[in-house]
Order: structure tokens, then sequence, then C-alpha cells
């Protein structure tokens, strides 16, 4: 996983620690209070935590029709929506295909999988024909504000939850990597380490906060600024957002290929300069992607309990997919990470505590 960087075992999330860390949330401010400093939680920390740049484009998450696509067709085409178990039975039947949409489907199912489980995580199980319709460009999300929504999605069940709500979604295992980064209660495993929370050792954090409460940090051990980007990130989101270009076949991710002949070497220059001459017209209006008629917000209020799965089986299902799928991400390009679902409920913690 991640070039052997991290293991299960340091990414798993620990409830009781992400109710700690809740607890010390301000409704007033916005903002979590560490000892006496405040600090906020932005775009800025999920885009340097899962190493996600935060593009320009505005998402539109709301209630969206089921289209007829190719992808659509493919792998949905039956029934009116989408459930997770679908998405993973997908994935493996991708995973065992030979053609080249198999290879590619393997991304659009990941990067679904993934939002689904990790960034957008709820109580329930149906997934927003939004999403779909997103992750059908794969190549095109680069240019979405991730960052911004998946903070803002969190924040406002965080905030909620404050009024009385008795449960949190969103991707809260952000939250412990955020501590991390803006406090001193634990030592890094290495200060290079990009996406950041290669960084941490969530088991290490859950014992530092059984021995330090949040309340007693001192100034000196809370950093309340916003987080700086380091030149190796800033290198590696330049070279992700420069990465793959169009051609009438869809889209080509020169790095992702092993090789790339003489051939192609010259039709992908002359598609460079065929794009450069264009001012780049074409791609905004093939890629903009403003065909969604509604949204997934309101869709993730009214999904409720039912079949909704536990944390220990969702980690275990995206932990098989990520597994199976790094021998055909070669030109998919796709991070392997290893992370369960994010979703709590919070009246039953509080019990316990």
């Amino acid at each position: 996983m991640l070039d052997s960087k991290i293991s299960e075992r340091m990414c798993r999330k620990y409830d009781k620690d992400i109710m700690l860390i809740l607890d010390t949330y301000n409704n007033n401010r916005s903002q979590f209070k560490l000892g006496r400093s405040y600090v906020p939680f932005t775009a800025n920390d999920i885009s340097l935590i899962f190493g996600i740049p935060n593009g320009t484009r505005t998402l539109d998450l709301k209630y969206s029709k089921r289209k007829t696509t190719e992808f659509i067709s493919r792998r949905f085409n039956t029934g009116s929506r989408v459930f997770a178990p679908q998405i993973k039975q997908q994935l493996h039947l991708a995973l065992n295909g030979q053609s080249e949409t198999d290879i590619a489907d393997v991304a659009r199912l990941l990067c679904l999988y993934i939002l689904v489980v990790i960034f957008f995580a709820t109580h329930g199980n149906t997934v927003g024909w939004a999403y779909v319709g997103y992750v059908e460009n794969y190549m095109d999300m680069k240019h979405y504000a991730w960052a911004e929504e998946i903070s803002r999605f969190l924040m406002e069940s965080v905030h909620s939850r404050s009024r009385g709500s008795n449960r949190v979604i969103g991707c809260l295992i952000a939250l412990p990597y955020w501590l991390c980064e803006h406090t001193t209660i634990i030592t890094p495993n290495d200060s290079v380490h990009s996406p950041r929370l290669l960084k941490w050792n969530l088991r290490a954090v859950s014992m530092a906060l059984r021995k330090r409460p949040l309340h007693s940090l001192l100034a000196t051990e809370v950093l309340s600024d916003e987080l700086n980007s380091t030149l190796l990130e800033m290198q590696r989101f330049q070279s992700l957002i420069e990465s793959g270009i169009h051609d009438e076949r869809g889209i080509i991710d020169i790095e992702g290929k092993e090789e790339v002949s003489e051939k192609e070497k010259d039709e992908i220059a002359e598609i460079e300069e065929d794009n450069n001459h264009e001012d780049g017209e074409g791609d905004e209006e093939e890629r903009d992607g403003g065909d969604m008629e509604e949204g997934v917000e309101g869709e993730n209020v009214d999904q409720g309990d039912d079949q909704g799965e536990g944390n220990e089986e969702k980690q275990h299902e995206l932990e098989e997919g990520w597994q199976g799928a790094e021998n055909k991400m070669i030109k998919a390009n796709q991070p392997d990470t290893d992370i369960m679902q994010d979703t709590l409920v919070i009246s039953e913690f509080e019990e316990q505590l």
C-alpha cells in the first residue's frame, strides 16, 4: 500500500478519539478549541492530508437523475439507484476483465467507492447519480474543488452535532490527522511525506489522547495557522494537474503508461500543438460537467440507517478492492490507501464515555 509506507494499523480510525476531538468544537466560532487556541478545519487541511489538489471548478452534488451513458449502461444498467455493494461487485468484475474499458472502469469505480465510503460517508448505502457523473471523466476530476466540498460536507455535520444532532457524517477520518498537523501531541514518522497522512500513526494518537486531554494543551503545542504547502507538495499538485491530455478516444495519462511508442509520441505532440492553438476552449466545453440537474445533499439526509454497513466491513472491503487493483492501475494513476467508512453515531459513544 502506497509503496509500503502505510499499514492498516497506522490508519485505523478510533471512534472514541473522534469523539474527543468533536467535543472541542466551538459552535460560536465554528472552530475547534485546543487548549486556549482556536483552530479552523479548512479545505487546505483536506488537500494536504490526502494529497488532493483543490481545483477551481465548482461541484454540484445535489440530486441528479439517472443518465444514459456508456459507463452507466455497462456497470449500473438495472434499477433507479446505485448502492455501495454494487460498486464493490462491479469493481471486482472490472479487475478481472481484459478490455480497455475495464482498465478505465477500475479507476472510475475506485474513485466512486472512495467518495462514498471515505470523503462523503453517510449512514445510508445509496450513491447519488451526481457522483457517478463526475467519476465518468475521472481524469477531469482534478479540476474540481473536491477538498472544498469534502471539508464543507464534514463541517456542516459537525456544526449540526453541536446544535443537538446525534450523528456526524463525512470524512471523520481526517480529524485525527488534522489534530496531528495542528498540534505536537505526537512526533511524525517522517516530515517529508506527501500526502501527509503517511506521516502519522493513529494508534499513537489514540495513546497520546489517553494521557493528555486536548483542553490542557499549551499555546506552544498548538499550530493554529493555516498549513503551508511544501515545495514537494506544490510540485506534485502541479504535476497531477498538468498530466493527461485529450484525444478522440478520451484521455491519455502519459505518465501512467509503462511504454509509449514513437508513433504515440508523435500523435501526442500533434494533439498538444492543436490544443495550444485552440486556447483550451474545446476542453472547457467538454469537461465543464455542468449537466447535473439535481444534487446529493438531500439524498444524504434521506438515506437513513437501513442497509448501512459497519466500519470494519467497509474497511475490509476497501482493502480488498485496493489490493486487487494495484496491478491494473498503471494507466489509471489512482492512490492506494486503507481507511474505513467514516460515520459516527454520537449517542452510542457518549453512553460509553
